[in-house]
């Protein structure tokens, strides 16, 4: 049976009007997590891993893609290993600075012959505040930031479902 054009059988229009079940999430707020410290290069980057896991805690190390590298450290780990917590990306983006100001020269070149060296800021979504959630940084932190010719990134991770 062929329909005219702009005609929808019932079973299609039962199915199109059906209401969907809507997805239920945790009800937590919108929350910091952390600031993770990604580098991406055409070097490898065992050596600045081997000096940072001193203080950071690794994620991965090793091959990116053809021809670039990549080493990640995260989980909060600058929390654990300072000796005052470290709650805002503010304190946590100048304590790595510090960090890498105090680098060794093998790999301190690392750092600097890096493609892309990244502060990722971790923002968890949760279900409140209901319209917005603002993250700011100082501009001490941006010049921070800057004076390591360093990027600042912003991962928004999805709520957490039930």
């Amino acid at each position: 049976m062929q329909l005219k054009p702009g005609v929808v059988r019932a079973s299609q229009r039962d199915a199109m009007t059906k209401a969907r079940v809507p997805e239920e999430y945790e009800d937590e707020p919108t929350a910091f997590l952390t600031v993770d410290l990604e580098v991406y290069s055409r070097r490898r980057l065992a050596r600045l891993a081997a000096v940072l896991t001193k203080r950071l805690s690794l994620q991965y190390e090793g091959k990116h893609s053809k021809g670039r590298y990549f080493v990640a450290f995260g989980d909060g780990s600058l929390y654990w290993t300072s000796r005052r917590r470290l709650t805002t990306p503010d304190q946590q983006i100048v304590a790595l600075v510090r960090l890498i100001k105090t680098l060794p020269a093998d790999a301190a070149a690392l750092w600097r012959g890096a493609q892309s060296r990244n502060f990722d800021i971790g923002v968890q979504c949760g279900m409140r505040p209901p319209h917005s959630y603002q993250l700011s940084l100082s501009p001490k932190t941006l010049a921070a930031a800057t004076s390591v010719n360093a990027k600042i990134v912003v991962t928004v991770y999805a709520p957490n479902r039930k």
